[in-house]
């Protein structure tokens, strides 16, 4: 059976991962798609022939998915979430999961209280480099401590999505 999924967020990692992700899978199918951007919104809308809506809420009452993909502006993201908590639809959230330590606390229990499934992405895990480190286990044993740093170099750290690094 294959799970009914909407994608809320039509930015870069929507189109670039999740939507092929989604129409590449057996176990879900694309069933609605959100974005506030209405040319955005109608390009998805009319590339895979689903409904479209501007607003969260709207989608979930209207199509009633069994899981959305939520793509959003990191500071739209929580009140996706609790949107979709409020009538049992799991979430994938792309990453940040929240804006702030109290914030995932709070999401986390929104969820839990609600027997909401809420999975972070992280797309990066797929990276060759990455994904190389299962076959060379054979080579380097049994790891007991993995430590692993991400960098970027970045003129303004608080550009863009990265939002505000005070």
């Amino acid at each position: 059976m294959k799970r009914r999924a909407a994608v809320i967020g039509l930015g870069h990692q929507a189109l670039e991962d999740h939507l092929p992700g989604l129409l590449a899978s057996n176990r879900a199918e694309l069933v609605a798609v959100c974005d506030n951007d209405p040319d955005a919104l109608r390009a998805q809308q009319d590339t895979h022939n689903v409904p479209g809506f501007t607003r969260a809420a709207d989608l979930l009452d209207n199509v009633a998915p069994d899981f959305a993909i939520v793509a959003v502006p990191h500071h739209a993201g929580r009140a996706v979430i609790e949107e979709c908590a409020v009538r049992g639809v799991h979430v994938l959230k792309e990453k940040p999961f929240a804006t702030s330590l109290p914030e995932a606390r709070e999401l986390a229990a929104i969820c839990q209280q609600a027997q909401v499934q809420l999975m972070v992405t992280l797309q990066r895990r797929f990276n060759p480099l990455h994904a190389s480190v299962v076959q060379l286990l054979d080579q380097i044993g049994t790891p007991f401590l993995i430590d692993g740093e991400y960098t970027f170099h970045t003129d303004d750290p608080g550009a863009g999505w990265r939002g505000d690094v005070s």
